[in-house]
């Protein structure tokens, strides 16, 4: 599914009129849970927020997100950062739902993590893409 333009020469472009109704009938339609990413759209990435119901929405989001030079790994700064510019910032909220992992040493994810947690920037952490082994 594609919302914005950066994605237009493969799925084609979807407007920002267009992106906001599917939004509002995927929220209409009980829909509460959404996946993003900082460098999977352009856009302003408000999407429902906007139209008064950003606390009956669960948002998700990743990293790193590799969008800057110097901004990989997964280390506690790029973990702060990726939280800060992708949820907290473009989405507008106050916190996210799960936070995506690749690799990093456990000790400095988890305390990296705790910390956000605690913070009440990012309710619930979870894991996408990886292997179970």
């Amino acid at each position: 599914m594609n919302f914005g333009e950066a994605w237009r020469d493969r799925l084609g472009a979807c407007s920002k009129e267009t992106c906001f109704g599917n939004l509002d009938y995927f929220y209409e339609q009980g829909g509460n849970f959404i996946d993003t990413m900082k460098s999977r759209s352009s856009g302003s990435g408000k999407g429902p927020f906007s139209r008064g119901v950003r606390d009956d929405t669960v948002l998700a989001t990743k990293f790193p997100s590799g969008y800057k030079r110097n901004f990989g790994g997964n280390g506690a700064k790029s973990l702060h950062l990726s939280v800060e510019a992708s949820a907290l910032r473009k989405l507008q909220k106050n916190y996210i739902g799960p936070a995506w992992e690749l690799a990093t040493t456990a000790g400095e994810l988890m305390q990296s993590l705790n910390v956000l947690v605690q913070e009440r920037k990012v309710l619930y952490l979870g894991v996408s893409d990886v292997s179970a082994w």
